[in-house]
């Protein structure tokens, strides 16, 4: 069978990444990446040996796969460019800026009869995998991301940075829609939310809670979930599963356990997590997924079965960010009194005997004031 012939759109940090793996697959065939830095594509080139182009018009053939690994805000121009012209696509994450451009390339995909797959690796984990075969229609989700600030995907804030990872797992394990979001978030370094907390209710009663920082002194990425029968918590980074089915008779509430006496609690105490709650630790075998995610990429394109998360989920997850980002926006610091609203929104100030500012007196500034006022 012959190779797909494929071109890395961005040649920064993932597109890096995204070249160096699409070279080591059989049913890729890389023929160039693209970045209109001329840096950037001579280091690309000398690394990996591929040929490397400014701009899309100077390929010489037309490739039949795209991997597009730029910044967030060009994703929609070059999403509609490649499948306008039946090209298939492996979006990065998020799959756009907003929900309205992702409708219009998943209608393109569509009516182009190409596949669009959006970059939400984290589903090929195998940690990840593992979880969600020990939980069956889950009820509770707790997702932590924590990192440094690493000075990359400046141009979004946490929420579709980092979060947005999450979101997709949330959604995956949750099918029921979204009622209710509340959520806060925190700037510390520039114009958009660095620190974000989100809390999720959905039609089925279902909850999830999502906490995302990129300016963190600690790294996690962990997910927690809580069905009618099991628990299961997974650690993305080091592959280990913690999980528990309890037994079927603490299910089915068959046994009395506190009208026992002093002697049955203590031996319910000292078999709890073996018999009752029978915990089982899991170290999953690693796997890159990145490289997973393009394997996948390359069975929808040859028609073995759709990707894994395609275009609808990745609006659906950026439809819920949305939601998040308004409520980040709104929420008042100090009270519904004073019109301190958003990620930028700093402490007051305080002085002794002197009463809070009244709200006709407080000038607010908004990201895009903040950002403008930057440049000028």
């Amino acid at each position: 069978m012959s190779r797909i012939a494929t071109v890395v759109v961005g040649a920064g940090h993932l597109g890096r990444i995204h070249t160096r793996l699409a070279c080591s697959l059989e049913s890729l065939d890389v023929i160039g990446v693209i970045d209109p830095d001329p840096a950037a594509r001579e280091r690309v080139g000398k690394e990996f040996g591929t040929p490397t182009f400014a701009s899309i018009d100077e390929l010489s053939r037309m490739p039949e796969a795209a991997i597009v690994a730029a910044p967030t805000a060009l994703h929609h121009q070059l999403g509609r460019r490649f499948l306008a012209e039946g090209i298939h696509v492996l979006m990065e994450k998020p799959i756009t800026v907003d929900s309205r451009q992702a409708a219009e390339l998943i209608d393109l995909a569509q009516r182009s009869d190409a596949v669009l797959q959006v970059g939400h690796v984290e589903r090929f984990n195998p940690a990840f995998r593992r979880l969600s075969e020990r939980i069956e229609r889950a009820k509770f989700v707790q997702t932590r991301r924590l990192s440094e600030y690493t000075f990359r995907s400046t141009d979004v804030g946490v929420v579709l940075d980092l979060m947005i990872h999450d979101l997709d797992l949330v959604l995956s394990l949750i099918e029921a829609p979204v009622t209710k979001v509340d959520a806060v978030g925190i700037s510390i370094m520039g114009d958009h939310e660095d620190i974000a907390q989100a809390r999720l209710e959905f039609e089925d009663g279902s909850v999830a809670t999502l906490e995302a920082s990129r300016c963190s002194f600690t790294r996690e990425r962990s997910v927690t979930a809580f069905s009618d029968r099991a628990f299961a918590r997974a650690d993305l980074t080091a592959g280990a599963v913690r999980s528990i089915a309890p037994d079927p008779d603490l299910l089915a509430r068959a046994v009395p356990f506190l009208s026992l006496d002093a002697s049955g609690k203590d031996q319910v105490k000292s078999e709890l997590f073996s018999r009752w709650l029978p915990l089982v630790d899991e170290q999953v075998t690693p796997s890159n997924a990145i490289l997973d995610e393009q394997a996948d990429f390359a069975r929808a394109i040859r028609g073995d079965r759709r990707p894994t998360v395609d275009g609808r989920q990745g609006m659906r997850a950026l439809q819920v960010a949305e939601r998040i980002l308004d409520e980040i926006r709104e929420h008042a610091w100090h009270g519904r009194s004073i019109p301190v609203r958003g990620p930028l929104a700093g402490p007051l100030p305080r002085v002794v005997g002197q009463a809070e500012p009244s709200a006709e007196k407080l000038s607010v500034e908004t990201p895009e004031e903040a950002s403008r006022r930057r440049a000028g």
